[in-house]
């Protein structure tokens, strides 16, 4: 656990400095457009579908579903910051890496060179399945208390695995950044947990594969190579 945190404290030093804080702009400014089209998307085209299918109700019944149907548009909006922070930080987590790679360990090898389209490629890998796992735990985030939990386990896991690997990956072939993972499970679990709670937090969970890229640098940095 002392490792994780470490890794996540340094990768908030590493984003606020000088040499990566444009890049949190940009993925704030990305991934808010990404969320309100997806939002807006779902208003557009399926409530007027639902409108049509449902009778006549009364104006106590009215109120009551204008009500509903905006707390479930903010649970939906919950369930899809995953997949647009994931979207917004594709093109940029690799030169974060990059940056953090030269700033933090500039005595070690450059990392495997990652073009933006590759960068993209591998972030659309991560998103839609994110995007899959939160719509199928959308019940449980209308739940009082159980949306919380189930959100940051759910997105705690797939963070683990998949943004160590692609950090690790700079450096080692994909059994190599595997057999680290499962030396290591308590390890990244805590660090999918601490960047699943950004992820919560208004704007600020926008920057969390961001956030990764730095922490999963360093944090793979700090482990015995496999």
């Amino acid at each position: 656990m002392g490792r994780a945190l470490r890794a996540f404290m340094g990768a908030w030093r590493d984003l606020v400095s000088p040499v990566a804080f444009g890049y949190v702009l940009a993925a704030i400014a990305i991934g808010g457009l990404v969320l309100g089209l997806s939002v807006a998307a779902v208003v557009r085209f399926a409530v007027p579908v639902a409108i049509d299918v449902l009778p006549p109700l009364p104006d106590w019944a009215s109120s009551a579903l204008q009500i509903g149907a905006g707390i479930g548009l903010g649970v939906l909006g919950f369930a899809l910051t995953p997949m647009a922070a994931m979207i917004a930080g594709a093109g940029l987590f690799d030169l974060v890496c990059a940056r953090v790679e030269r700033l933090r360990f500039s005595q070690d090898p450059a990392g495997r060179f990652v073009s933006i389209g590759e960068g993209l490629i591998n972030g659309l890998k991560i998103a839609g399945p994110a995007l899959l796992i939160n719509l199928l735990a959308l019940p449980l985030y209308l739940i009082p208390g159980v949306n919380l939990i189930a959100f940051v386990g759910v997105n705690a896991l797939l963070m683990s695995r998949e943004y160590f690997s692609l950090a690790a990956l700079r450096f080692y072939s994909w059994d190599q950044a595997r057999a680290l993972r499962r030396r290591f499970p308590v390890t990244l679990m805590t660090s999918g947990v601490l960047l699943a709670v950004t992820l919560i937090v208004p704007v600020i969970g926008f920057v969390t594969p961001l956030l990764a890229a730095a922490m999963m640098t360093r944090l793979h940095k700090a482990l015995p190579r496999p």
